[in-house]
């Protein structure tokens, strides 16, 4: 059996290695150490502002009201003519009788019974509405959830 020999190399590595960590959070501690670290701090009404800016609730309900004012916009709209085109083999009934292709083309256009177009734009501008009073009420609760915070925070400290 070989055995590698013992040399001096391996019995200084691991000292070297411990100097080489000493001098390593020597410099670098130093450095933060001697920092000064200061913290900004932030108003109430900055912190509102943040919260109003990038609460995933806020998005939300501006989404929700582009959605209703899309389908107001839609509402207006008169619905659309829709063509038809079939083909299709045939044949007589007589046994003896030519075979034939057979072609059909429809157009229709529905139409709304009296009021109904008004009506579905009323609803859909009163969608609108509510979605604005729902994205209102949703800053509101925002507004609350961190001044709440911010006051349970305050009189922790």
């Amino acid at each position: 059996m070989y055995q590698i020999p013992r040399c001096s190399v391996f019995k200084i590595f691991p000292i070297q290695l411990l100097i080489g960590c000493v001098c390593l959070l020597v410099l670098c501690g130093t450095e933060v150490w001697g920092e000064d670290v200061s913290v900004r701090s932030y108003t109430l009404q900055e912190v509102v502002a943040l919260a109003l800016t990038h609460n995933p609730a806020i998005q939300l309900g501006k989404g929700f009201i582009d959605e209703k004012a899309g389908e107001e916009l839609t509402s207006q709209a008169y619905p659309n003519p829709s063509l038809g085109i079939q083909s299709g083999h045939g044949q007589v009934l007589d046994p003896t009788g030519p075979s034939l292709t057979e072609r059909y083309v429809s157009l229709s256009q529905p139409l709304e019974w009296p009021g109904t177009r008004m009506a579905r734009q009323k609803s859909a501008h009163a969608q609108v509405g509510s979605a604005e009073a729902s994205f209102e009420e949703i800053q509101l609760n925002v507004k609350a959830q961190v001044k709440c915070k911010s006051s349970s925070e305050t009189n922790l400290s």
